[in-house]
């Protein structure tokens, strides 16, 4: 016998709802990333399954994945599927526990209904191949606020240093300029100087070009001194961070009547939909199936309550998450 259920695993991967005509289909669910605060263990996000026997009418994508994949008819690859679910309904009227490999088991209750539970070690999200779950101890005496103030004390730091250099120079430039200028004043270059004319002019202006800088350089360094505020850095003056809360996206939730590998096919519900009065939407997936869906809601409660309301004019509907 083929194994169908090779072709399940692998179509779960690519798709939210895979169907089993005539037994019930399996739905991926998105869950995201999360922390046991108890265990401390990070779990990835993970594409959990779940099975709905209502789910029952046949789609084309199980039954066309074998004939494409096997090269033979659809109606052989019909057959297959059938005597693959055949044997899972008499194994389940023996009592018997039906195991799927790596999606998980089913056995029927007192009531003879198949109960399904999920394998939890399988993962079908593609966006997490490669990442399992793994234990971390949190940080011990770690606090944000002690790296704050250990910053705010090296700014402080580096403000004192820059003020104690300005003062220094502040002090040493008037002394620079009286060792230039005193030497130039007394008589020993007085009788050198009058045997040129030009030289008399020329260090008077020198020195008065030299004294115009130094007392702008010390002004400016006062200046800069007097408006900085007493025990704030001059470097670097940063108001603590405010952290503002991320805020969630809203998710999307469609009710889905059917989907179809034909255009034409999902058109005509379409407008079965429309003409009943239901906003209807058809989005096309990523393996060019064609989704109807009939009703959207915000939440996964919301979209719950609205397909149960559509069990009249469409009883076979699963949701979708967008």
């Amino acid at each position: 016998m083929i194994d169908v259920t090779a072709y399940i695993r692998e179509l779960l991967f690519s798709h939210d709802c895979v169907i089993v005509p005539s037994f019930g289909g399996f739905i991926g669910n998105y869950k995201p990333a999360g922390i046991d605060n108890t265990s401390h263990i990070f779990t990835p996000p993970v594409k959990a399954i779940s099975f709905n026997r209502n789910l029952n009418n046949n789609d084309g994508l199980l039954i066309g994945k074998i004939s494409a994949d096997r090269a033979i008819g659809y109606a052989d690859s019909k057959r297959i599927v059938e005597q693959f679910v055949d044997d899972l309904k008499n194994k389940l009227a023996r009592g018997e526990r039906v195991t799927i490999e790596r999606i998980g088991f089913f056995q029927n209750n007192s009531e003879g209904n198949a109960q399904f539970e999920p394998d939890q070690d399988s993962n079908y999200l593609l966006d997490s191949y490669g990442l399992t779950s793994f234990r971390r101890e949190p940080v011990q005496d770690f606090t944000l606020s002690g790296k704050i103030i250990s910053r705010r004390n090296k700014d402080s730091a580096a403000g004192y240093s820059s003020r104690k250099m300005i003062w220094r120079a502040v002090i040493a430039v008037p002394f620079i300029a009286a060792m230039i200028f005193v030497p130039l004043k007394t008589d020993l270059f007085k009788g050198k100087a009058g045997m040129n004319p030009l030289t008399a002019t020329e260090l008077e202006d020198n020195s008065k070009s030299m004294e115009e800088a130094t007392e702008n350089y010390v002004s400016q360094a006062i200046t800069e001194e007097e408006i900085t505020p007493a025990g704030e850095s001059t470097v670097l003056n940063q108001e603590e961070p405010e952290i503002l809360p991320v805020a969630d996206e809203p998710d999307s939730f469609y009710v889905v009547a059917g989907s179809f590998k034909d255009q034409n096919n999902a058109l005509k519900l379409l407008s079965q939909a429309v003409e009943k009065g239901y906003s209807a939407e058809i989005f096309r997936s990523e393996n060019d199936f064609f989704r109807v869906a009939v009703i959207s809601a915000s939440s996964y409660d919301e979209a719950v309550r609205k397909k149960d309301n559509l069990r009249n004019d469409f009883p076979e509907t699963w949701i979708l998450k967008r």
